[in-house]
């Protein structure tokens, strides 16, 4: 079963679908044409660290996974085990390309970055 935040969440958040070349295996033997991923809240961040046991690398893999909401147009649900299955049959470039799109979607622009890092005060 769902948690409510994470229900809210896929109902009330921006998806931003990526389409999966078909030289990489997009629309066979399933893995889909299109997937739609979500920015996570913090709840999920802290979550995907504690399922990666707070390794960066298993942490950042989970992190893409909970991301993932939509398969071609249809709602996701990490519960079902469709994700993973999906996740488990996909070409490593694939994978390699979720975890850039969730990295992409998680970080700041370069002009947010400047304008942060540009604001510092040192005061003494």
């Amino acid at each position: 079963m769902e948690s409510k935040e994470s229900s809210w969440a896929k109902r009330n958040r921006v998806v931003y679908e990526y389409s999966i070349p078909e030289s990489l295996g997009g629309g066979k033997a399933g893995i889909p044409l299109k997937v739609g991923l979500v920015q996570l809240t913090a709840e999920q961040e802290l979550m995907a660290s504690k399922i990666g046991r707070f390794d960066m690398t298993k942490a950042q893999y989970t992190a893409a996974k909970l991301s993932i909401v939509e398969m071609d147009g249809k709602s996701a649900d990490q519960a079902d085990g469709g994700i993973d299955s999906f996740w488990d049959k996909c070409d490593p470039r694939v994978r390699s390309l979720l975890l850039q799109a969730y990295n992409k979607l998680s970080s700041p622009s370069k002009e947010e970055e400047e304008s942060f890092f540009g604001s510092e005060v040192v005061r003494v």
